[in-house]
C-alpha cells in the first residue's frame, strides 16, 4: 500500500506539473522569463519531494521483496523501474537542474532576443538542458506508471 502511495503522488505529481501548471503559467504570467522562473522553483521545490517519495517507496518495495519466498520476473522488473526513477531523479535534482539554474542569468530575458554571442551561447546550452530535462523526466512517469501498474497486478 505505502509503494502505491508513494508511486501515485510522485508520479501523479509530476503529471500535474508538467501537463497542468507548466502550461497554465506559462500562458498567465505575462513574461517567458517570469514564468520560466517560477516554475523552476516549482520544480526545484518538488525535487525534495520526489526524492522523499523515491525513499520512501524504496523502503517499501525492500520491505515487499524481503518477505517474498521468490522473485518473480515482475519483481525484478519494479526493481529495475525503481532504480531507474531514483538514478534519473538524482541526476535530475543534482546535475541537471542546478546547470539550468546558474545558466539562467546569463541567457538574458527569453521575452526578447538575445543580445549578443554570450546569451546565445547561454540559451543554447540552457535549451540543450531544458531537452534533456524534459526526457528525464518523461522518463521517470513512464517508468512509474509501468513500477505503479506492476504493483497494482502484483495484488491477490
Amino acid at each position: 500500500m505505502t509503494l502505491t502511495v508513494a508511486l501515485s503522488l510522485w508520479v501523479g505529481g509530476l503529471v500535474a506539473l508538467t501537463l497542468v501548471a507548466a502550461p497554465v503559467i506559462f500562458r498567465t504570467a505575462g513574461s517567458r522569463h517570469l514564468a520560466g522562473a517560477i516554475f523552476g522553483s516549482l520544480l526545484r521545490t518538488f525535487g525534495w519531494v520526489e526524492i522523499a517519495l523515491g525513499v520512501i517507496a524504496a523502503i517499501a518495495l525492500s520491505v515487499q521483496i524481503a518477505t517474498t519466498s521468490s522473485l518473480s520476473t515482475g519483481d525484478w522488473l519494479r526493481m529495475a523501474g525503481l532504480a531507474l526513477m531514483i538514478v534519473l531523479l538524482f541526476i535530475s535534482t543534482f546535475a541537471i537542474s542546478p546547470a539550468m539554474h546558474e545558466l539562467r542569468p546569463k541567457c538574458g530575458s527569453f521575452d526578447s532576443a538575445p543580445a549578443g554571442p554570450g546569451e546565445i551561447d547561454a540559451r543554447l546550452q540552457f535549451d540543450t538542458l531544458h531537452r534533456w530535462s524534459e526526457r528525464v523526466v518523461g522518463t521517470i512517469m513512464i517508468a512509474g506508471l509501468a513500477v505503479l501498474t506492476l504493483t497494482v497486478l502484483r495484488r491477490p
